[in-house]
């Protein structure tokens, strides 16, 4: 099978993110060497004079948050399997990394379902490190980037953690499965091209990722949801039927799972819902100066 990560793997859909006054900036690089899903996102903006709520939609990424400021303070946070909430400090540079994976990195052994949602200080994955006094002086978003990769590849990756123990190429090629799928592939399908029991796939994946393949295929679906109500149509019932629902009501049903508005309500809180239009042009995204250079290349698979 073949796959171009370009197109695969797109950048977490955070309305919260890109829907601001002020300038975002974000960017996609290679950052793990290790695995086939590869891919990570920065994000970062500044806030302003008081402290501001932001409400985060499910998708399947660990986030490092860092709020840079005269006491600048760093998180790691497990996915979101429903909407969470955030307070982002005033007069700060907000600071955000998202991998794309975590196979092979020491947060697949640190991390289970039940404690996602807490946030945990940064210094719990960089011991010893510098990297708050680095990012809060670094000059701007490129030289963030740098400081970040080159600490977080020291502190994070963990080659040692091999298929054994982690089973991570069979998670690793499920989980590309599932992102070109855009969720719409089960479980069953998913075993049958990896050659083993659907029980036995499930237990690898919640191992290595702390989420069951549904959990994990069915917030990649709510997110093409979000993708195509941002960046290509508003018309519910063309988004139910590229999704695989039944109608409106079941694409309704679904996103409900996740939040608590309709797809309506919540395209409300964006822009003016009478007069929807496509705001493509609100998202302003500068991928192509990744802070190291790298090229995406189209790969064949033995699937």
């Amino acid at each position: 099978m073949q796959y171009n990560p370009f197109d695969s793997f797109l950048v977490p859909e955070q309305p919260s993110f890109f829907f601001r006054e002020g300038q975002v900036q974000a960017d996609v690089c290679v950052w793990n060497p290790l695995v086939k899903k590869n891919l990570g996102c920065f994000f970062e903006f500044n806030t302003g004079p008081k402290d501001e709520l932001i409400e985060l939609l499910p998708d399947n990424c660990f986030s490092f948050y860092f709020f840079l400021n005269d006491n600048p303070q760093g998180y790691v946070a497990g996915p979101n399997q429903a909407l969470k909430k955030l307070i982002l400090p005033a007069n700060a540079t907000i600071f955000i990394f998202k991998p794309l994976s975590i196979i092979k990195t020491v947060l697949s052994a640190s991390f289970t379902l039940n404690n996602f949602n807490s946030l945990y200080p940064i210094k719990f994955f960089f011991k010893n490190s510098s990297i708050l006094d680095e990012l809060t002086v670094a000059a701007d978003f490129a030289e963030r980037k740098r400081i970040f990769l080159a600490e977080a590849r020291r502190h994070i990756l963990a080659p040692k953690y091999d298929a054994s123990k982690y089973g991570f190429n069979l998670v690793d090629e499920s989980q590309l499965i599932i992102c070109q799928s855009r969720g719409q592939k089960q479980v069953g399908y998913i075993a049958k091209k990896m050659g083993f029991s659907e029980r036995y796939c499930h237990m690898l994946f919640n191992d290595a990722l702390g989420l069951s393949m549904k959990q994990y295929s069915e917030v990649i679906r709510f997110q093409n949801v979000i993708k195509m109500f941002f960046h290509q149509t508003t018309n519910f019932l063309e988004v139910a039927m590229a999704n695989n629902f039944h109608d409106q009501a079941h694409l309704n049903h679904f996103f409900k799972k996740f939040t608590p508005y309709t797809p309506s309500e919540y395209l409300r809180i964006f822009y003016n819902y009478e007069t929807f239009g496509l705001p493509i042009d609100v998202v302003q995204r500068g991928y192509q100066n990744s802070p190291e250079p790298y090229r995406y290349q189209r790969q064949t698979d033995q699937i």
